[in-house]
């Protein structure tokens, strides 16, 4: 572990993938768990919650899964490119999916939008895992992906305590 974390420190080619993972996936583990919250501020009932708000990032995620992997292996774009326009597509999502809250079509039009924003999401995350193994030797890159998950769990506990709070105390929409 110790070689590993001295590796991370003196590569930033490496570092910089882990860090901005960690900071995506633990967005993504607040966002699920509004989910349900979500899903009453689009006028969809709490037991559908999962179908109507899970169910469509996951088809999106498997579009952009396929889609993704073409690009790369063709070297179509960069991985910065991807990864900046998923940043910028998730972007433009939430705030879409915002407006689109405050309408009576709702639940029909969220659909659109969390595909494009599980679109998004794979957008950043296949060109960073892909970088995170370009950059790590073969030898510590087991223990290197050991590190992303205990750095992306431990950084997930404050915001999903933090944002789960905000959401009861001031509503979904704020």
């Amino acid at each position: 572990i110790r070689d590993s974390l001295f590796f991370l420190k003196n590569n930033r080619l490496a570092l910089f993938p882990i860090l901005f993972l960690v900071l995506v996936q633990t967005f993504i583990g607040a966002a699920i768990n509004i989910a349900p919250v979500l899903a009453q501020a689009l006028n969809v009932p709490i037991a559908s919650a999962s179908l109507s708000i899970v169910t469509p990032g996951l088809i999106g995620a498997i579009i952009g899964g396929a889609w993704v992997s073409k690009i790369i292996k063709n070297g179509q774009l960069r991985k910065k490119s991807l990864i900046i326009n998923g940043l910028l597509f998730s972007g433009v999502s939430l705030i879409f999916i915002f407006f689109t809250s405050l309408s009576s079509l709702a639940p029909y039009l969220v659909w659109v939008l969390l595909i494009g924003l599980g679109l998004s999401f794979i957008l950043t995350v296949i060109p960073t895992k892909t970088l995170i193994q370009e950059h790590a030797p073969f030898e510590i890159r087991g223990r290197i992906y050991g590190i992303l998950n205990m750095l992306t769990s431990l950084a997930g506990m404050l915001p999903l305590l933090l944002i789960a709070s905000l959401v009861d105390l001031i509503g979904i929409r704020v």
